[in-house]
């Protein structure tokens, strides 16, 4: 683990904690919603056993967020389209040194040695390797182990835990505690197998109620057909545990594209994570509809502009198509943690140690960022921390910062996506 900060400066922050008088716990955070059905409370750990304690450190200017972005989005603004840069993201919300100096003070107070503490690529994060024991005394909580009644999967957490009252400002959240999911973001509900439609006309604007053409589109919301191809300007479409079966792209380009889009048009593919092109495999399972959907959707509007497949994750760790972060990472290496994955038990660690998994490192940047990207995917929030959602949060407008535009489906069942909540 990297120690940026020498020895003797962290024990003079440590002595001077540990003279003052010690401040009593507070709950920082609690499970907002009881274990879904499937979870069941298991067993008790044992007071040895080891696990990764990340401890995730408030950021600065946070509250300024609104305003920094109205700066640069609002065309009246001096500084309209003048984006920031990813460094001067980095420092304008970076953690105070203070929040950094009173959680390692408070971690040496209680015994842990300061050649087991780590931190994050961007200071965001304290890290150490941590017993059940010592876990459950920092933060005055009982782990227990879970199990998934359909999977027999098994989950370590907490109801709930509690931090020191003078370091509850400076603490974002605590990895592992109250998440019990490592969930795969939900696509809207797969779609059943129609009978064949009986409607012939598969352009035009005569059936847009009963049948949705790139014509319809255009007429109800009013924009006319794509002219304009500016090299490099390539929309992004993200995907997970779903592919894109290129041979499906140009029957619909023959067909149903006005104008028509020409044979052979692909678009640029990104692998994050060990993801995958599709294939013939893939497309006889059927996990290639909504991708195919998406594509073809967005080629019709924005053609002749160009397209870029984000395909995240090795679909073989059964977390690693379980949240957002990965994908944020590979934008984004700030966001980034090199040791431990992101979340223990949420978010996947790479190298996969599953068989057939993705044996190469998670991957911290490098991905390039497209200017509009488009996510047809969604989380059940109600079994998700609530700090790490915000935190998370925090990202996509890091990025509108820098000048990317996300825009995020609401999902067949609303934004809170409690299908499959299981």
């Amino acid at each position: 683990m990297h120690l940026p900060y020498s020895a003797l400066t962290w024990l003079a922050a440590a002595q001077s904690v540990v003279g003052a008088p010690t401040t009593s716990h507070v709950e920082h955070e609690r499970r907002n919603a009881s274990p879904h059905s499937v979870w069941k409370r298991h067993s008790r750990p044992q007071a040895h056993e080891k696990i990764p304690l990340r401890i995730g450190l408030k950021q600065q200017n946070l509250e300024n967020a609104d305003l920094f972005i109205q700066d640069v989005s609002d065309p009246f603004s001096p500084n309209f389209g003048k984006h920031w840069s990813a460094a001067k993201v980095a420092e304008v919300f970076a953690p105070k040194q203070e929040s950094r100096d009173g959680v390692v003070a408070w971690l040496t107070e209680h015994g842990i040695d300061m050649r087991r503490i780590g931190h994050s690529v961007g200071n965001n994060w304290v890290e150490l390797n941590a017993t059940i024991g010592e876990a459950e005394s920092l933060l005055q909580t009982k782990y227990h182990y879970y199990k998934h009644q359909n999977t027999d999967a098994y989950r370590l957490s907490c109801d709930s835990y509690g931090v020191p009252g003078h370091l509850k400002e400076n603490i974002d959240m605590i990895m592992p505690t109250v998440q019990l999911d490592g969930l795969e973001p939900i696509k809207n509900a797969r779609p059943a197998v129609q009978a064949p439609s009986p409607i012939t006309g598969l352009s035009g604007i005569k059936n847009c109620s009963a049948l949705i053409t790139i014509e319809c589109l255009r007429a109800l919301y009013g924009f006319p057909a794509g002219s304009k191809n500016h090299t490099g300007n390539k929309m992004g479409i993200a995907e997970w545990a779903d592919y894109l079966y290129y041979p499906d792209l140009d029957p619909y380009f023959a067909n149903w594209t006005s104008p028509k889009i020409p044979q052979g048009t692909r678009p640029e593919f990104i692998s994050i994570d060990g993801g995958k092109p599709s294939n013939l495999t893939v497309a006889q399972a059927e996990e290639v509809i909504e991708s195919a959907l998406d594509f073809q959707t967005a080629y019709s509007i924005i053609w002749p502009q160009q397209t870029r497949l984000y395909q995240n994750g090795d679909s073989v760790n059964v977390d690693s198509v379980g949240t957002f972060n990965i994908f944020l990472d590979a934008l984004d290496a700030s966001y980034c943690t090199y040791q431990g994955g992101d979340q223990p038990y949420v978010d996947p660690a790479y190298p996969d140690p599953n068989e057939g998994g993705y044996t190469g490192p998670l991957q911290c940047g490098g991905a390039p960022r497209s200017n509009v990207i488009s996510i047809s995917y969604g989380q059940i929030e109600a079994a998700l921390p609530r700090y790490y959602q915000q935190r998370q949060c925090h990202e996509w407008m890091k990025l509108a910062l820098q000048g990317t535009t996300v825009v995020v489906s609401s999902g067949d069942s609303g934004v809170a996506n409690p299908y499959n909540a299981g």
